[in-house]
């Protein structure tokens, strides 16, 4: 059966261990635990499993696993292994950063009122940047029908040159006639 954990790396003491006493006799009894890693643990003797279900965590601190349905506290559990932030030297001069690991956890509610409020922002900003990007091609083409030619470039003199024609350039052919 398996087992889905708030926590990352719950430890669940299910029979606690006697030490040994070996003045009245007593051999020692090893403790009977289960530890999740990464919130997640399979656990396959049926007498173990039904420990756990009889265990007072049992629906609060975790809980049964259906066949096929995802993790519920995937979201929100802690990773066991702290963000790193793994800085790259070359020749004593920091060149890069690597983060490696989560740096926060968002629930997917969070996440979906985040993506309402900036659909609404984005509604309410649009028309506003759409009259401001058509004022603004509007100037720029007013701005442009108002560039004044200098008159030397109007009166500039003409030198004499020919038309150009369609036919092909005569050329001088070698040879008798």
């Amino acid at each position: 059966m398996k087992f889905i954990s708030k926590s990352a790396n719950l430890h669940i003491i299910l029979k606690p261990g006697i030490p040994a006493q070996p003045i009245t006799g007593t051999p020692p009894v090893p403790t009977l635990s289960v530890r999740f890693q990464d919130g997640i643990v399979d656990v396959k003797d049926a007498e173990l499993a039904e420990l756990m279900q009889k265990h007072s965590g049992f629906n609060s601190d975790f809980i049964m696993a259906d066949d096929g349905s995802g993790d519920p506290y995937a979201a929100s559990r802690e990773e066991s292994e702290p963000a790193h932030i793994n800085t790259e030297l070359k020749y004593g001069t920091p060149v890069g950063r690597k983060i490696s690991g989560k740096l926060g956890n968002m629930s997917p509610e969070m996440s979906n009122a985040i993506k309402e409020q900036a659909a609404e922002l984005a509604k309410q900003m649009l028309p506003g940047m759409v009259k401001s990007t058509i004022e603004a091609v509007l100037k720029e083409r007013e701005d442009a029908k108002n560039v004044t030619v200098p008159e030397q470039i109007k009166t500039a003199d003409v030198t004499d040159t020919p038309a150009p024609t369609n036919k092909p350039p005569k050329t001088a052919s070698k040879g008798k006639k």
